[in-house]
């Protein structure tokens, strides 16, 4: 049987008139190192003078959750189609697909768990974006990519890194670690950070301002991406999204080709940035996380932030967007120096004064209008403009 088998890439690839020797991969389970492997090796090594494949990969087996070999004796056994009727073929799907293959996987209700709430927030990073491009007409999207805000160009460039690791993780057959890449940009840097700041943008902003169809660009650009680098992993749930923001395209996600990087100038000089401002950040998330403690206040909404530099032209953006940038109601800036050691020392304070029914923020009594007395000055510029 091992003779036979072990012919098999001339005996069945020639015969088939399958080109390419070797063969690209061999792929069994970990007990054939001694079998099918060795004996494909030795028969091509008599008959050639190389392996008769360029690259062998080996796996382990599905066990249950004890670690136990699956057995009908033992009663153990899990049907897949039990699991694809409760869960979904997606869940199964990703299970392996983000499993650590070359070790036996446990099958256990704690493991669907946890890839069931991994999925979660995957699709929801996917609800997000396809709710905020409703309105988004891709004739009208900024082409140049470089034109851009620097938060937009931002999370591209961070696209970017997880496209090209997946990429070379998938080269390696290390799928559990592209998909980790992935989860990882979803949960993190697109939700946790990108999507909860440019809420205000999306939502107040003006339809047809620049900085709104710059964050709908992007956006656009990272959906048409993540279902690409998503659709090994999750077909039913990237097709589902592809055929609902491509109605026209009557062909499948599946022939389509892998994401371009996108090309972003002055790539590092925008991280160097970000990083600075990132650190400003988490120093203001933590003095409000404080004040929230103590019941000063109930929402960073109700702070403004005070900044104390000798140097404000190193903080690469102005006071609304850092405002945006924050989540807070107003920022200000000192020369007046709180510590010598650092370059910019932050204060957060409670922001008095009236909140915008619009937009929530706290403002100053001296920029109502009359026409909205109800409103901040940048919501009143936006219900004027036509």
């Amino acid at each position: 049987m091992w003779f036979e088998s072990g012919v098999s890439y001339k005996a069945v690839a020639e015969k088939a008139g399958i080109s390419g020797y070797p063969t690209d991969l061999y792929l069994e389970g970990s007990d054939q190192h001694r079998g099918w492997f060795q004996s494909s090796l030795m028969t091509s090594s008599a008959l050639t003078p190389s392996a008769p494949y360029k690259t062998v990969l080996t796996h382990g087996f599905v066990v249950d959750a004890e670690g136990k070999k699956m057995s009908k004796s033992m009663g153990n056994v899990v049907d897949p189609l039990d699991i694809i009727e409760r869960y979904g073929a997606d869940i199964l799907r990703l299970w392996v697909a983000s499993s650590d293959y070359t070790i036996d996987l446990k099958l256990s209700e704690s493991h669907f768990t946890q890839i069931t709430e991994s999925y979660r927030k995957v699709r929801n990073s996917f609800r997000f974006l396809l709710g905020n491009l409703c309105d988004f007409n891709a004739g009208n999207s900024i082409s140049n990519l470089n034109e851009l805000k620097d938060l937009d160009k931002w999370i591209l460039i961070k696209l970017n890194e997880v496209i090209a690791q997946m990429e070379k993780d998938l080269d390696e057959y290390r799928f559990y670690r592209a998909w980790s890449k992935a989860y990882n940009f979803c949960n993190n840097e697109l939700s946790a950070v990108y999507f909860n700041i440019q809420k205000d943008i999306l939502y107040c902003a003006h339809k047809k301002s620049k900085e709104r169809l710059s964050a709908q660009t992007a956006m656009k650009t990272i959906l048409d991406s993540l279902i690409r680098v998503l659709f090994p992993f999750i077909p039913y749930t990237c097709e589902e999204v592809w055929q609902d923001i491509h109605k026209d395209i009557t062909k499948s996600v599946a022939m389509e080709y892998w994401p371009k990087i996108s090309i972003i100038d002055s790539s590092d000089k925008i991280i160097n940035n970000f990083n600075l401002l990132f650190d400003l950040r988490d120093e203001v998330l933590k003095q409000i996380e404080t004040m929230i403690a103590s019941k000063e206040i109930r929402s960073a909404l109700q702070t403004e932030v005070l900044i104390f530099s000798e140097e404000f032209d190193i903080i690469p953006m102005n006071i609304e967007e850092l405002k945006r940038f924050f989540i807070v109601s107003g920022v200000k800036f000192s020369k007046e120096t709180k510590d010598k050691e650092k370059k910019i020392s932050i204060k957060v304070v409670q922001k008095n004064g009236i909140k915008c029914s619009r937009c929530w923020v706290i403002f100053d009594e001296k920029e109502t209008t009359s026409d909205y007395p109800d409103l901040c000055a940048y919501c009143t510029k936006v219900m004027n403009t036509k």
